[in-house]
């Protein structure tokens, strides 16, 4: 081959390879190792400079001004004959807006086998993440959700029990012994009198049991005294039982809040002082309540064995702390849990206070 031809067949090469990286589909640029630029794609012009036309000569730090630390590090070690990854990043436009990239650098080598300097690929990934974050959030809502479903088929399942095994056995009890009063009315009155005696006990335990379950589903103080006097109260209940010692204090708190916020925060308190009798070991429990200016805050705090909240679902303390939670983020609250083994656990939970009256009552 002609020396001529030769000459020509590498301009020819070189300007192919000028076309293929101007006109590449990708943000792709070729820089010096004074990070100068060679090369640069149409499209790293347009998203990563900016569209500030010919970058060739002009450094890359002076195009792309405040880089990240890290950024400058991995051209460096590009510059010493390492390849860089990056599969998620943060790029700030010139303009201030954020976008999500996943880039690469790496060296490219002279004739001679030195480096010649770096190429770098970007791609933005921006519209993936925002459908990634879109799909993880409906996962986590689907999950909740069979969640919550499971809990109320579990309430459901839990008075079921209670009305065949509670009520229905002595309200049949009750029955047998009217009719046994009844066949003995004018044979036996006496006797008569004894079955009517044991029908009517049962009668009043069955009222109790109707009152139990009623409790159960909302308990009748929050209507008829309201937020704080059902706190107490169920604070009360646990001392009087021994189970636990518990303090509540409140601060300046409203006597009624709407429906919805008053069962969630019992529920969520009785779901608490309930967790640390089952799974604490504590003697000794509070619970703060506070009003806000736009929220409640209660804080829960036992002197228990502790945990590690990272690992609540793998043990017997995750069902209810779970439910807790639920609970809470189903009126667009915040839940915080710090405990440490051997330290006893402080619950903060944030209720807002703007209307939630299109929540179902729980």
């Amino acid at each position: 081959m002609k020396k001529t031809d030769y000459l020509s067949d590498v301009m020819h090469q070189g300007d192919l390879f000028r076309q293929f990286m101007s006109k590449s589909p990708v943000n792709l640029a070729m820089l010096d190792t004074g990070m100068n630029y060679l090369l640069a794609s149409e499209r790293w012009i347009q998203e990563m400079a900016s569209g500030e036309g010919n970058l060739v000569g002009r450094n890359h730090y002076d195009v792309i001004k405040n880089q990240p630390a890290h950024w400058r590090e991995a051209y460096e070690r590009a510059l010493t004959g390492h390849s860089e990854k990056f599969e998620q990043d943060i790029f700030i436009r010139p303009d201030g807006k954020l976008d999500w990239i996943r880039w690469e650098v790496s060296p490219w080598y002279n004739p001679s086998n030195t480096i010649g300097g770096v190429i770098i690929f970007v791609e933005m990934i921006t519209q993936r993440k925002k459908v990634d974050e879109i799909s993880n959030r409906l996962i986590e809502q689907r999950s909740r959700m069979a969640a919550k479903v499971e809990t109320i088929e579990e309430e459901r399942r839990n008075i079921a029990r209670e009305l065949h095994d509670g009520l229905g056995q002595l309200l049949t009890a009750a029955h047998l012994n009217l009719d046994l009063g009844e066949q003995n009315v004018h044979k036996n009155p006496d006797k008569a009198r004894e079955d009517i005696r044991r029908a009517k006990e049962l009668i009043t335990t069955t009222i109790r049991e109707v009152r139990n379950i009623s409790q159960n589903l909302r308990p009748a103080v929050l209507d008829d005294f309201g937020l704080v006097p059902a706190i107490r109260n169920l604070c009360d209940e646990f001392y009087r039982t021994g189970t636990l010692d518990v303090q509540f204090s409140e601060y300046e708190m409203q006597d009624h809040y709407s429906p919805a916020i008053e069962i969630v925060v019992f529920r969520v308190c009785q779901e608490a002082l309930n967790n640390i009798v089952r799974h604490a070991g504590a003697s000794e429990a509070s619970i703060d309540l506070y009003n806000r200016e736009s929220h409640i805050l209660i804080v829960i705090q036992d002197n228990g064995q502790g945990f590690e909240p990272a690992r609540i679902s793998q043990s017997g303390t995750g069902s209810g702390l779970i439910n807790i939670k639920e609970r809470v983020e189903l009126l667009g609250g915040n839940i915080q849990i710090e405990s440490q083994l051997n330290e006893g656990t402080e619950i903060i939970i944030e209720i807002p206070l703007k209307s939630v009256q299109d929540q179902p009552i729980v």
